[in-house]
């Protein structure tokens, strides 16, 4: 299907030639979509809140059987302190709390 072509009222993009991404991602998102899906890499889906269209490209992707998630359904753990391989193999040794 070509960028020219639509469905329903929002023009879309094949992707992988199953696929229908609507027009309003920009074709840098369009390729990182394309190349998740080659991959079988999760997508985290994010911006603001209100009507940007995330919800309807999760279920898009869902449907397409891609493991997909906005943001604010994920945990992110962000780590600054740098810990060294020795530090490592210690911690390996512990038991889990979990």
């Amino acid at each position: 299907m070509s960028e020219k072509q639509k469905t329903s009222p929002t023009e879309a993009t094949e992707c992988e030639g199953k696929i229908i991404l609507p027009s309003y991602l920009t074709e840098t998102q369009k390729a990182e979509i394309f190349t998740a899906v080659k991959n079988k890499m999760p997508v985290i889906i994010s911006g603001p809140q209100g009507p940007t269209g995330k919800t309807h490209l999760k279920e898009l992707l869902r449907k397409n059987n891609v493991i997909v998630y906005e943001e604010w359904e994920c945990l992110k753990i962000h780590l600054t302190k740098l810990v060294t391989k020795e530090k490592l193999k210690e911690l390996e040794q512990e038991p889990s709390n979990i």
